[in-house]
């Protein structure tokens, strides 16, 4: 009977043994669940940035389509002129 109780002891710690080895020391271990979790959320927060800046982007176009004074201030903002305007060349 003590060999069944020493055989399973010994099974029980190689078993808990093997299990903390695939948790914490091989590749696909809790550390690399770590990892993915750290870039599922920056990777999240990128998607946010993008979306923001991909609404910012649709509102340009909307106003470039409709909103003459837009049009002409994005176009002073490029140096442009406009017919009529004097231009002053300083050296």
């Amino acid at each position: 009977m003590k060999a069944w109780y020493f055989v399973i002891g010994i099974s029980l710690i190689i078993g808990i043994a093997l299990l903390v080895n695939s948790l914490y020391i091989s590749p696909n271990g809790l550390k690399r669940l770590d990892e993915l979790k750290k870039e599922y959320n920056s990777l999240l927060i990128e998607n946010k940035k993008l979306k923001e800046e991909n609404e910012q982007l649709k509102l340009q176009i909307e106003l470039l389509k409709t909103d003459e004074r837009y049009i002409e201030k994005v176009a002073r903002d490029r140096n442009m002129i406009k017919e009529g305007d004097i231009v002053f060349k300083i050296k």
